[in-house]
């Protein structure tokens, strides 16, 4: 049996991206263990295991991350909010 307890714990901080105040934090932990566990699975894949929980775990995690990019961008240039709505 692989081992796959780090590409589920980047799954799991990864579902946490919709938690406020956790999502960015957890987001964070979540990007740094699935890249960790995706490194792990390369070097040994006859150990390790769980590909597609480490990268859905990093997708989830820079979900937050991002939409609080945007969101820092349009508190910075609120001409972008009335443009993006006239869209």
């Amino acid at each position: 049996m692989k081992n796959k307890v780090r590409a589920k714990t980047s799954f799991i901080l990864g579902l946490f991206f919709f938690v406020p105040l956790f999502n960015l934090i957890l987001g964070v932990f979540a990007i740094y263990n699935g890249f960790k566990a995706l490194r792990e699975i390369k070097k040994k894949p006859e150990v390790y295991g769980g590909k597609w929980y480490a990268i859905t775990g990093i997708i989830l995690g820079i979900l937050p991350l991002w939409f609080g990019f945007l969101y820092v961008i349009i508190l910075l240039f609120p001409s972008l909010e009335t443009w993006l709505l006239s869209l």
